[in-house]
């Protein structure tokens, strides 16, 4: 599995790259494997704000069902469910601070894949 190096993950398996004030937030290939195709999303409405840790939308998957969660705190400003699935408008002081770099995700995501 390979990921661009600008892209950070949380612990609850969403990706989000940071682009300046903004961050795009999709869900990881291993979750996908793991989950099987995705059936049906559920997202957050457009200007809603958002803190990190707390679920934003719903996505079921072909096997299971499961919470959407902020890595980061923002404003909801694109939602979309091809590829990425939102867009939030943050302030980059300290957005990433509690996100994993690819090393730091692909180490225990390795260990569950055994």
């Amino acid at each position: 599995m390979t990921r661009p190096a600008k892209l950070r993950c949380s612990s609850d398996r969403p990706w989000v790259r940071l682009d300046d004030a903004v961050a795009i937030v999709g869900i990881t290939e291993f979750a996908q494997e793991q989950h099987g195709d995705v059936m049906y999303l559920q997202l957050p409405t457009i200007g809603e704000v958002v803190r990190a840790g707390d679920p934003i939308g719903v996505i079921q998957f072909f096997k299971s069902t499961s919470y959407l969660i902020a890595p980061v705190y923002g404003v909801v400003v694109e939602v979309n469910g091809d590829g990425w699935l939102v867009r939030l408008q943050v302030d980059g002081a300290g957005a990433s601070s509690e996100l994993l770099d690819t090393a730091g995700y692909d180490a225990p995501v390795a260990g569950q894949a055994e």
